[in-house]
């Protein structure tokens, strides 16, 4: 994972570019995570929402973000808790739901949870999904 060296000074005349890859590295400084989570530009933010190494309260902040691509990204990180997993499977935007359903590194639960959405095309690929686990789980028993 990339590391980079920061510094308060430099980082007042940052681009977007250098706000995205600074965000995404693993060193990255909670007051600069915290800075980037509230950041004008949502790829910024969607990149602190994908950092394994973002701190917890960050997630938290992030799972509510406006932007549909952070609360993916979220969703995607390896990191996240079961229970912002579980709030993004209640998401409203049925972008994120859909998305989530085809994540095969949640947890069965999730899918379970995903498996029951109102919507039906979420529900059909969290469906498929879970059949997909179990036939990977078979596999393996056996």
């Amino acid at each position: 994972m990339l590391q980079i060296a920061f510094s308060p000074v430099a980082h007042v005349e940052e681009t977007a570019t250098q706000r995205y890859i600074n965000a995404g590295a693993c060193n990255l400084p909670a007051w600069l995570a915290e800075e980037y989570a509230h950041d004008v530009d949502y790829k910024v933010r969607r990149r602190i929402a994908e950092n394994s190494s973002a701190p917890r309260q960050i997630l938290q902040t992030l799972a509510l973000d406006e932007h549909s691509e952070v609360r993916i990204a979220l969703s995607e990180n390896p990191s996240a808790p079961f229970s912002l997993l579980a709030l993004l499977a209640a998401d409203e935007d049925t972008c994120v739901r859909y998305d989530m359903a085809d994540n095969p590194h949640l947890p069965y639960a999730i899918h379970l949870i995903l498996a029951q959405d109102e919507n039906p095309y979420v529900a059909a690929r969290a469906q498929a999904m879970l059949r997909i686990c179990c036939l990977c789980a078979n596999s393996m028993a056996a």
